[in-house]
């Protein structure tokens, strides 16, 4: 999107159940300060002071929730445009369930799964 000069709002909600597990941080924060139209929000569903040491030594906020949560706030202008959801293949169900019941077409919601030894278990 930054290649193609992509002019539009991209909003990246990036979810993980403990902060080691979160991926591309650096490359993410970067992003956001060359594409203003680019912004993105850290969820991280496992233990609360993992978070809180994170924010402690972080530029970047950790919210402490599971990235559903997120998707039930969404609304207006967030639930515009396509949704591309990439993880767990439950989260993802619940995530498109979650989009769909709020009116997003199924049309808009892409999905790939990606999981790792320690998120199978």
């Amino acid at each position: 999107l930054k290649d193609i000069e992509f002019e539009g709002p991209i909003r990246l909600y990036f979810g993980a159940r403990k902060t080691d597990e979160l991926l591309f941080i650096d490359f993410l924060e970067a992003l956001a300060k060359d594409m203003p139209n680019f912004k993105y929000e850290v969820y991280v569903s496992g233990d609360g002071e993992d978070v809180d040491a994170a924010n402690a030594n972080e530029g970047v906020p950790h919210i402490c929730g599971r990235i559903t949560k997120k998707a039930e706030e969404l609304g207006g202008e967030e639930l515009e445009g396509h949704f591309y959801l990439c993880g767990h293949p439950s989260m993802m169900d619940d995530v498109a369930e979650l989009l769909i019941h709020r009116g997003v077409s199924e049309e808009d919601i892409v999905t790939e799964g990606f999981v790792t030894s320690k998120s199978q278990n």
